[in-house]
């Protein structure tokens, strides 16, 4: 009875977002703002979805497979904490877990919007609603999880997609999830915004740490993807712009547009228009993003399902709910009542982060032409084309720069410290390109420069603002500096060697040393695996023992790489065990990958920078 159970959660959950809709409108008709039932549908609406979410979760846990999507998506060896992720582990259950993280976004409005003006809290809630009711409906529609496979009940289920057993698909979903499905709480306060017609530095306040968080898990998220891929697919890349790869960087890029230009609002009324803009436009890309992994329009290894109805359906309310917001900003938004603002100085720090955002969404904009191009091309002459590495690093990378050297400016005005920092960031980048790897790449000195410049400069922001507490900027962007300086180096100075190696045998990998000590077949609990024993060593002393595998997975007899890495500071030893060639001999990758660590490890310094300024927020308050 608890599939029908989470099954009918879903049902009520719609019913009370529908009849919240419906209060909405029957109050904005009567001219009534106050009406005080809003909240208690929209915390009835969050219950019910949590409940239905609990109610698969125990599906799962229990193999049930008399439920079809547990059936698909499960398998009774399977460890237990594979058993409950597996919940997101294909179309219907991810989808309910956007569903889960809406909710918990609702409900942190519903906590925090006590505060509020009553009319704008119930405006806020009920276009947090509306997203709700589309994703609602396609759940019910196209996406139920809760379908049962009677009277055939299969004594076992298909098992988890081999790519997904692992630790990345525990975290990684989740919290990317809590970045994408953020975007909706932005977006709910610009619609309310331009309801109320009135739109100041009060709104830019309010609204500013909710972009803070939603941007920062979306900054977690995309940097534990590429973690993932990275140490999962076994071919050593971090990043391949792969169409479900952009669909959440795209909207990360415009969200970081947004949080410096309400930075600018809240200090003195600048950009408010421009703000409400990029609020929309965040959204809509998050939701173009739900399209391109869901849709089946592009391939990826990412993507979820290939149904065209679930795509069509997504793209339909994409074009609803954003062509009625585009709409709405372009009626409302000329006659906004909008506080009085400073003129605006060409040379000044508001220039700058103007001028950064809109090199901000010329990348955004880059990006969604390379990703989109595929299938525009495809609708016009019914041939397959790809867009890939050539095209990106060859239109994005020059944006990057320019914006780079604009933000350096708007992080220290002065010219002549501008320049004095870019001559002692080139020779220190010559410098240490020269002691580390004994030669030098225009590339990667080009990055390295830049980084070093930034951390110059973000020093001395630092110790100006320390006194005030404003620190946490500082902190992000000393955390960008950290990712180029892996950006910069990692491609330009990593080693890949494909190998034949027999048992005993020693490679060479730079100054390492690696032996393939020995082979043994161990059995897991839904897998037998050929794993490896390599001891790496450097003038004779061992540094690392790495065990990489070959599995066989027993339920879909998929063969799955486990690779095996030596993460030290400055470099990692990376090695995949591909397949056997004859009686001892194996073919072996090896990779040495520099300051990889550091393009995650400023990710998460960017992502903690925007907390940290969340908390300096609420303690200004207290």
């Amino acid at each position: 009875m608890l599939p029908e159970l989470g099954h009918f959660c879903i049902i009520l959950a719609l019913c009370l977002a529908i009849l919240q809709m419906a209060s909405f409108a029957f109050g904005t008709w009567l001219n009534i703002n106050k009406l005080n039932i809003l909240r208690p549908l929209a915390l009835g609406q969050v219950l019910f979805v949590l409940l239905s979410f609990m109610t698969l979760l125990t599906a799962f846990g229990f193999d049930d497979f008399s439920v079809q999507y547990v059936a698909l998506h499960s398998n009774s060896s399977l460890p237990l904490y594979y058993k409950l992720t597996a919940l997101w582990g294909a179309h219907e259950g991810s989808l309910l877990l956007w569903l889960v993280i809406l909710s918990f976004w609702m409900l942190a409005v519903i906590i925090a919007s006590k505060k509020w003006a009553l009319s704008f809290s119930n405006k806020v809630l009920t276009i947090m609603s509306l997203v709700s009711i589309g994703f609602l409906i396609l759940l019910l529609k196209t996406s139920n999880p809760f379908l049962r496979l009677l009277p055939d009940i299969p004594l076992d289920g298909a098992d988890l997609n081999p790519l997904l057993q692992d630790f990345g698909m525990i975290i990684h979903p989740p919290i990317l999830y809590c970045g994408y499905v953020g975007c909706t709480v932005a977006f709910a306060f610009a619609i309310a915004g331009l309801l109320e017609g009135k739109i100041d530095q009060a709104w830019a306040r309010l609204v500013r740490p909710w972009v803070l968080s939603s941007w920062a898990f979306l900054t977690i998220g995309i940097a534990l993807g590429s973690w993932w891929a990275y140490y999962e697919l076994g071919w050593g890349g971090w990043w391949f712009w792969d169409p479900v790869e952009n669909a959440s960087f795209m909207p990360w890029l415009t969200a970081t547009a947004l949080i410096h230009c309400l930075a600018i609002a809240v200090k003195n009324g600048n950009f408010l228009r421009l703000a409400l803009f990029l609020a929309i436009t965040t959204f809509a890309l998050s939701l173009l993003g739900t399209f391109l992994v869901r849709s089946g329009s592009l391939s990826s290894v990412h993507a979820f399902t290939t149904d065209p109805e679930r795509g069509l359906y997504i793209l339909q309310f994409l074009s609803m709910v954003v062509g009625g917001a585009l709409l709405l900003y372009g009626m409302r938004a000329p006659v906004l009542k909008l506080p009085q603002t400073p003129k605006l100085q060409l040379a000044s720090i508001d220039a700058a982060i103007l001028a950064n955002n809109f090199l901000l969404l010329v990348a955004a904009g880059v990006v969604l032409l390379g990703t989109l191009y595929p299938l525009i091309y495809d609708v016009l002459f019914a041939s397959k084309i790809s867009v890939g590495y050539p095209y990106f690093n060859a239109v994005f990378i020059p944006i990057i720069l320019l914006l780079l050297s604009v933000m350096l400016f708007g992080i220290m005005p002065s010219l002549k410290i501008l320049v004095v920092a870019l001559i002692v960031s080139i020779g220190a980048a010559v410098l240490f390109c020269s002691l580390f790897f004994g030669v030098q790449k225009f590339n990667t000195i080009v990055g390295l420069s830049f980084a070093a410049a930034l951390i110059l400069l973000t020093s001395v922001d630092y110790i100006r603002n320390i006194a005030k507490g404003r620190v946490a900027k500082s902190i992000a962007h000393l955390g960008l500096a950290i990712t180029i300086i892996g950006i910069s180096i990692t491609p330009a100075f990593e080693l890949e060697k494909d190998l034949r190696m027999n048992l005993g045998e020693t490679a060479k990998l730079r100054e390492y040393n690696v032996r393939f000590s020995n082979l043994e077949t161990i059995d897991g609990p839904n897998y037998i695996s050929y794993r490896a024993h390599f001891i790496v060593t450097k003038v004779d002393k061992v540094v690392a023992h790495l065990y990489p595998e070959k599995r066989l997975y027993l339920a879909q007899e998929l063969p799955m790489t486990e690779t095996a890495i030596h993460a030290g500071i400055v470099e990692d030893i990376y090695i995949a065990l591909g397949q056997q060639l004859d009686l001892n001999a194996w073919s072996v990758r090896l990779y040495y990958k520099p300051f990889i660590r550091c393009i995650w490890l400023g990710a998460l310094l960017m992502a903690f920078g925007a907390l940290w300024r969340v908390v300096q927020g609420r303690r200004s308050k207290c």
